[in-house]
């Protein structure tokens, strides 16, 4: 018994889900002109390419930076206690 009423609410989880994607793609349609925002001219793309991964990169070498430390402790570790 209990088991049906989760199916059912299930189902109608996954049907709400479904609509509620649909309804934001139909809704949302930003590019109805055909503009996909590309660039006529190669050398300007691939500067603001670089600019684009450059901002994604910074928070990610941030992330390298700590591993540094991490890696620092880590030999630290392995010099104190050798295994025999």
């Amino acid at each position: 018994m209990r088991f049906t009423i989760f199916k059912k609410e299930l189902v109608l989880a996954s049907i709400i889900g479904v609509l509620g994607i649909g309804v934001y793609y139909f809704l949302n349609n930003e590019n109805t002109d055909g503009s996909l925002g590309t660039f006529d001219d190669p050398e300007l793309a691939f500067q603001e390419t670089q600019k684009a991964l450059s901002l994604m990169s910074a928070p990610l070498n941030l992330g390298m930076k700590s591993m540094l430390y991490v890696q620092k402790c880590e030999s630290a570790r392995t010099q104190i206690f050798i295994k025999q």
